[in-house]
């Protein structure tokens, strides 16, 4: 028997809007360079072993394992970075076509979220684990509405989506929640069907990803944990606020050069910025809650999640636009599931207020993500492919490398395959250990030891500093003590991400 013909008219559209989706997406990857938050991931892959390894060099993480394994799987097959960019776009396609199916929302508003800021551009265009996320979350909730039961084939999307980031962890949790108390309140038939056993495989899952995370919290070095902890105060507490509005209407400072995380509220004048934002943020809180009031369950997961993330961003780390983002992700999951369980939840959207105030701000996303995706094609995200690419096609290529600052030159040895020596950890190696045995060091300690391995090696060391050592021009020659001679031969600016610009050097020493 042949689905009735709305089932077949919303898998058409859900399959162009999905065609759309994975060609923007397949051209964005392919204009975009990688950064270090993007091959860090790659890197630790393409290095453990087995799965015993991969544990072990994501230690100092702080992430769950499941994107960390996948990426393995797919390093055992080929060595290419970009084969990681096309899974994720493979993925990221694949929610959208879930999410321009079976969300429960206008046509239009459908499309324009799948064609906006958050999945397509910071979740898929940039390889990090949230178009994971997306999918495992909208599987779910596209499951749950159908069958209105957390069955065998939920358990597993929860327990996965579980394992994907630290948000997935608490979306599982607490999705779990929500079926529970829609079991308690609402009489059988009507509200969510959740056995014990069910729940508690997922609390499990939840616990153990949990724990996986905290563990590698507390192996990162207190050099690099505390440049995180934003400072407990009311600026620190308006801004907290402010992360619900930048997260639902995500507009960048359309006049700076490095307009990824960045955001319009940074225009106002001084000390407006946290007042507004905190505004804008309780406003929009506001707005969630007003349009999933009529499933009380649901707002109050909904409200859960937000305080849950408000205390991640307040006492652990501050973030940026695809953090911020997660606020929206949550509520349209609430706001799903909430109108499986009660049609009327649908009203909010059908209200010509509702349908208005989408509009608006599905628009706004829409606009920010045309801006940072044509921003990227336009300007190197970050030089670091450049950098592998100039060095692996001239005479340098074999020569050995010294880097600094880690992070910021660690993108350069995925795209050329081969270690380089970090001064901050006194190691040479790919991906980084960000444990207490890392510290940041002074310039005068990286060209010391690119002397010092030049000496070793008996030949010719390029450096690669990812700020100005001195006011140099490209080409310039200075010497410094004991015959050690520094040649600029290459200068690359106007990345996105600041600080993957870099300054080549070849270090050479006078043999004695």
């Amino acid at each position: 028997m042949s689905p009735p013909a709305p089932a077949r008219s919303e898998r058409r559209f859900a399959l162009a809007v999905a065609a759309i989706f994975g060609a923007l997406a397949l051209a964005g990857v392919l204009g975009h360079e990688m950064w270090r938050d993007e091959l860090e991931i790659w890197l630790i892959a393409r290095a453990s072993a087995g799965l015993r390894d991969l544990l072990a060099n994501m230690r100092t993480e702080g992430h769950p394992a499941l994107w960390y394994v996948v990426t393995w799987l797919l390093a055992r097959i080929t060595r290419e970075p970009l084969a990681m960019q096309l899974l994720n776009v493979t993925i990221g396609t694949a929610a959208a076509t879930i999410v321009a199916q079976d969300a429960p929302a206008p046509r239009w508003a459908r499309a324009l979220f799948v064609l906006g800021y958050l999945p397509l551009y910071e979740f898929t265009v940039i390889t990090r684990s949230y178009a994971l996320e997306l999918l495992l979350l909208s599987a779910f909730c596209s499951r749950l509405a159908r069958r209105r039961a957390i069955d065998g084939g939920a358990v597993g999307l929860l327990v996965l989506l579980a394992h994907t980031n630290l948000f997935g962890t608490i979306f599982a949790g607490l999705a779990v929640a929500f079926a529970l108390v829609a079991a308690w309140r609402r009489p059988a038939g009507e509200g969510i069907r959740v056995s014990w056993i069910a729940a508690s495989t997922v609390i499990v899952a939840v616990a153990v990803a949990f724990a996986h995370v905290l563990v590698q919290s507390l192996a990162i070095g207190s050099e690099h944990a505390d440049s995180y902890r934003p400072p407990w105060n009311l600026r620190s507490v308006l801004a907290c606020l402010g992360t619900l509005a930048r997260g639902f209407v995500p507009l960048p400072d359309f006049g700076a050069h490095a307009t990824w995380n960045s955001t319009a509220l940074d225009l106002l004048p001084r000390g407006m910025t946290g007042l507004v934002g905190a505004l804008g943020g309780a406003a929009a809180l506001m707005v969630a809650a007003r349009a999933l009031r009529r499933v009380p369950e649901a707002l109050l997961v909904f409200l859960t999640g937000s305080a849950t993330l408000f205390a991640i961003t307040l006492f652990v780390w501050f973030g940026f636009a695809r953090h911020h983002g997660q606020h929206f992700v949550w509520f349209l999951a609430c706001a799903w599931i909430a109108a499986a369980l009660d049609p009327r939840a649908r009203d909010s959207w059908n209200a010509r207020t509702g349908r208005l105030g989408l509009a608006a701000l599905l628009a706004i996303q829409a606009l920010a993500g045309v801006h940072a995706y044509l921003r990227d094609l336009a300007l190197p995200f970050s030089n670091a492919r450049a950098v592998a690419h100039h060095i692996a096609a001239s005479e340098l290529q074999d020569l050995p490398l010294v880097g600094s600052i880690d992070y910021a030159v660690e993108p350069i040895t995925a795209y050329l395959d081969r270690a380089m020596w970090y001064p901050e950890s006194d190691r040479s190696g790919t991906f980084l250990d960000w444990s207490d045995r890392r510290r940041l060091v002074p310039a005068t300690k990286a060209l010391g030891d690119a002397r010092a391995l030049a000496e070793r090696e008996g030949r010719d060391v390029i450096l690669v500093l990812s700020y100005p050592w001195r006011d140099l021009p490209v080409g310039a020659r200075v010497t410094i003590g004991d015959g050690t001679t520094m040649h600029l031969f290459a200068r690359f600016r106007g990345a996105l991400v600041a600080d993957e610009n870099y300054d080549l050097y070849r270090v050479s020493v006078e043999p004695r």
